[in-house]
């Protein structure tokens, strides 16, 4: 913990790095659905021009199509799971600023007791 000489400058900063973390899930979640949004739109652009063309029922398109579709579902799977761990790390930080706090206070009595 750095040395904060008042209590309102350690919640300031506390509250800044929280609202950092914050902003940097809500942008991650804005990411991945626009992504899921795009591939969407591509994935069906994409079959409709195949439909039209008479070529969805193919093998190997049928094939080639499901493996876009799975990689596009493992990327959001994997993105997920980063939003995830923003998430758990932004639970860490908020109990590790408690404890900071419950610290500065504990030694702010401290040194008035004296």
């Amino acid at each position: 913990m750095a040395a904060y000489s008042t209590l309102g400058a350690l919640e300031a900063a506390q509250d800044e790095a929280t609202s950092a973390a914050r902003r940097r899930i809500e942008e991650a979640e804005e990411h991945l659905s626009f992504y899921r949004s795009e591939t969407t739109k591509m994935l069906e652009a994409f079959y409709a021009v195949a439909d039209s063309q008479g070529l969805t029922y193919h093998p190997d398109f049928r094939s080639k199509f499901q493996k876009v579709v799975d990689s596009t579902d493992e990327n959001v799977r994997a993105a997920t799971d980063v939003i995830l761990e923003f998430d758990e790390e932004l639970r860490t930080m908020t109990a590790v600023q408690a404890d900071e706090r419950d610290e500065f206070l504990a030694q702010r009595s401290e040194n008035t007791a004296r």
